[in-house]
């Protein structure tokens, strides 16, 4: 990921140096994500180009280009297939203020001016999955709904104030007569049920030979066929599809992307590790060459192994690799002017 744009795992990061804004992603394949902006003018998309990359696949691959300066910010679309909502509505360009909920493809982001914390109450929740984000085709309660602003309500001195939103009904409450029929049905069937269990031979995914697991990982059929897990899957599939290629970054974010929709979903938790193994062990190497290249003072070549490492975990760049390709760069490049100034 270019320098305009540090990208973070955990919604509470701090205040990075040089922040002007962050979108937090409250919503879609990569919930619970922080963008920080350190660059006035940035793009937002799925290609890998972009400043913030999103792992939406629908997404366009140039979706928006966000502008911060002069403490304004916009939004403005780059020709996307089918644009963005700004809290709910339909917008091909926009200002941006705090708090402002922004939607596009499947994913929901949350605008924040730097110094300004918890323009929303969104933060003290953890993310919510993309299953209940983002309605169907048809919904009404997927997600225009979510990203609407609160209306402001009069409070008890007559001025105005951002309304909460209702406290959910929660399903006990909204389906008490339903869920009593189910625990009497359980309880007259269950004997039978218990007896097809035995009867029943569950799905079974055998990891692959390169991940070095033996025993296979069994689920059944009830997780296979929940919306979720079958979300999921399509990306452990493209996951598996860019690891095969030798597409390490790529990889990688599908594989966390299909975890962050479904937490149990083995098979990619265990090629995410064989990913991240792959990517040391490559990170490894470009470091030996790099270090025997700076030796024979071919500085160029050392520094073109540093930059791959940068490229190859520029979406953690907290990772201790990045960080010292990241020096390494620094150093390199100063020794580059040094001596053509010689």
């Amino acid at each position: 990921m270019p320098k305009g744009v540090m990208r973070f795992k955990s919604m509470t990061v701090g205040k990075q140096q040089g922040e002007l804004a962050r979108f937090r992603v409250l919503g879609g394949p990569d919930n619970g994500v922080v963008f920080v902006i350190t660059s006035p003018r940035i793009t937002m998309g799925r290609a890998e180009d972009n400043d913030i990359m999103l792992t939406d696949i629908k997404a366009s691959r140039k979706h928006a280009e966000i502008t911060v300066q002069g403490g304004q910010a916009a939004i403005k679309d780059l020709g996307s297939s089918h644009g963005f909502l700004i809290n709910g509505t339909p917008q091909k360009q926009s200002p941006l203020r705090s708090g402002d909920k922004i939607g596009l493809g499947s994913t929901v982001l949350e605008f924040i001016f730097a110094g300004e914390s918890g323009a929303t109450q969104m933060i003290m929740r953890p993310p919510i999955q993309t299953s209940k984000v983002v309605g169907g085709a048809s919904s009404t309660s997927g997600l225009t709904q979510f990203i609407q602003r609160p209306t402001a309500t009069p409070n008890m001195a007559g001025s105005t104030t951002g309304g909460k939103p209702a406290a959910p009904q929660g399903f006990l409450e909204k389906n008490k007569k339903l869920v009593i029929m189910i625990a009497l049905r359980m309880g007259l069937t269950g004997g039978v049920q218990q007896v097809d269990q035995r009867r029943r031979k569950p799905a079974a995914y055998v990891p692959p030979d390169a991940v070095g697991k033996n025993e296979p990982s069994i689920i059944s059929k009830e997780e296979t066929d929940s919306p979720a897990f079958k979300q999921a899957e399509t990306y452990f599939k493209l996951g598996k599809r860019e690891l095969n290629s030798g597409n390490y970054l790529r990889a990688r974010v599908a594989f966390e992307t299909a975890l962050q929709i479904y937490g149990n979903h083995k098979l990619s938790d265990v090629y995410l590790k064989t990913t991240k193994k792959r990517m040391e062990d490559e990170a490894k190497d470009h470091i030996a060459q790099a270090k025997r290249d700076e030796a024979a003072n071919h500085v160029q070549v050392a520094l073109n192994h540093y930059n791959a490492i940068k490229r190859l975990f520029s979406n953690d760049q907290s990772n201790k690799y990045y960080v010292e390709a990241d020096k390494k760069v620094t150093d390199l490049e100063k020794r580059l002017k040094d001596m053509e100034g010689n």
